[in-house]
């Protein structure tokens, strides 16, 4: 008990000296925050290699069983491209892998994802009522807006694409970021005070 008590304080001044270097032009404090913002590099550097060594552990183990072979051989496969891909001192390989592999597998991901988000309101539409009618409208105008045929029918759609984009798309996400925000930075509080209910709860 004694040893949390201390790591809590520990963690509390560091939090507090982190967050007093933001606000605050000291030398000596800024200097105590450089170090403890190189501090949680190293530890981060840390943690993804341990990410890396478990995620090459997992799929060696996945490689013994025939009907998850496929999967593994491609996961690791997909894990050197990338280190090979970060090392390379040339940066135009990285900018075409950049361009040509990963925006479009993330337009794929948005896609599949719309598809998903339609089904979903479909199966509910009879029991969730007005709720699920009005997330499949607005799946199906985000869908058709999409597509080029909709600016050769009226440039309306292109104008009402724009206005999406600009208002309530951009409104929505900055909310979402906004209450990401808040819960990370009331967590974060939670934690520097020792009010870690999760753990506590386990012990």
């Amino acid at each position: 008990m004694i040893k949390k008590r201390i790591l809590v304080i520990l963690g509390l001044i560091c939090g507090l000296i982190i967050v007093a270097d933001m606000f605050l032009s000291i030398p000596w404090l800024d200097e105590i925050g450089h170090i403890l913002l190189e501090g949680t590099i190293i530890i981060g550097g840390m943690a993804v290699l341990a990410g890396v060594i478990n995620l090459l552990y997992h799929n060696a183990e996945r490689l013994e069983e025939k009907s998850s072979r496929p999967g593994a051989i491609i996961t690791l496969i997909c894990l050197l491209g990338t280190f090979v891909m970060g090392v390379l001192p040339n940066a135009s390989t990285r900018l075409w892998t950049y361009e040509y592999v990963l925006i479009p597998l993330q337009s794929t991901f948005t896609a599949i994802l719309i598809f998903y988000v339609m089904e979903t309101a479909f199966l509910h539409f009879h029991t969730k009522g007005i709720e699920a009618a009005l997330m499949l409208g607005t799946c199906l105008v985000l869908l058709f807006i999409q597509l080029p045929i909709s600016a050769s029918i009226s440039p309306i759609f292109v104008s009402l694409r724009q206005w999406l984009y600009a208002s309530p798309i951009a409104y929505g996400a900055r909310g979402i970021l906004i209450g990401t925000a808040i819960g990370v930075a009331t967590s974060s509080i939670r934690l520097l005070a020792g009010k870690n209910t999760i753990a506590e709860a386990e012990e």
